[in-house]
């Protein structure tokens, strides 16, 4: 009779398989967490990023729509004192026109 080595039973191949198997599933499942873990936070940090972005955009839009309003009101306030100062000017030159033809 020959004596057979414990490597030549199938059986123990498949042993070894199912301890292996055993083996990577949990540390396939950890990777997996860690890997997706990793990216939530990478989005996270970009959406902050994007926000702090985008809200430094509207600032500069808000900012730019406020310079825009003080030079329409400034622009207003000069149309307003031309405005004013022609008619002005037109009722002293029609009290004058009146008096003009009163004194004669």
């Amino acid at each position: 009779m020959k004596a057979r080595a414990m490597t030549d039973d199938p059986s123990i191949w498949k042993q070894v398989a199912g301890y292996l198997w055993g083996l990577m599933v949990p540390l396939g499942a950890w990777a997996w967490n860690a890997m997706n873990k990793r990216l939530e936070r990478i989005e996270n940090e970009l959406d902050a990023k994007a926000d702090a972005k985008e809200l430094d955009r509207q600032k500069d839009n808000i900012a730019k729509l406020f310079d825009q309003q003080a030079d329409m009101r400034q622009d207003m306030h000069k149309g307003f004192s031309d405005l004013k100062d022609i008619v002005h000017k037109g009722f002293l030159d029609i009290a004058r026109e009146i008096s003009h033809k009163a004194d004669k």
